[in-house]
């Protein structure tokens, strides 16, 4: 049972911090991400308290999550249009493939680096100097839709 042992209020056995364990924190006190769940974030205050947790998938030892006081807490600050377009702008970012500046439509594989088609295509050339943007290795760019006949204005007879 990992309750007695993580079950530390007043902070003696862990390093001054008020601790707790899975699911016994007093109320009042949340988790980052339940903070953000109701519209508030810490606000720089310093962390009240800690829950501590044994997991078997953390091989290092007890898993630990911070809590902060509700009463401190500050609203989120709004999104504004210039951090928008910044988001965007990253989100871009992660979605274009280096190899053939395409826009893949997903976020690309960290451990590929590029887009799926350019990832299964052969090793290229080490200073790749016949390349070119969406040139012969493996796919092209996608086609634009033809456009569509206008359809008759229902009040004219033909």
């Amino acid at each position: 049972m990992s309750g007695p042992r993580f079950f530390d209020p007043d902070g003696h056995r862990h390093g001054g911090t008020p601790t707790y364990p899975y699911k016994l924190a007093p109320d009042g006190l949340l988790t980052y991400r339940q903070l953000r769940a109701i519209g508030l974030r810490p606000g720089g205050q310093p962390v009240a308290a800690q829950i501590l947790w044994r997991s078997r998938l953390c091989k290092t030892g007890p898993r630990a999550a911070y809590l902060y006081r509700r009463e401190l807490a500050l609203p989120v600050r709004p999104m504004t249009p210039a951090r928008w377009v910044a988001v965007h702008a990253a989100n871009r970012a992660r979605r274009t493939c280096p190899a053939c500046r395409r826009d893949a439509g997903y976020v690309l594989p960290r451990h590929l680096g590029t887009c799926l088609p350019c990832s299964e295509l052969p090793e290229r050339d080490a200073d790749m100097s016949d390349h070119t943007v969406n040139g012969g290795y493996g796919h092209e760019p996608r086609p634009t839709p033809p456009p569509q006949p206008a359809e008759p204005s229902p009040g004219k007879g033909v």
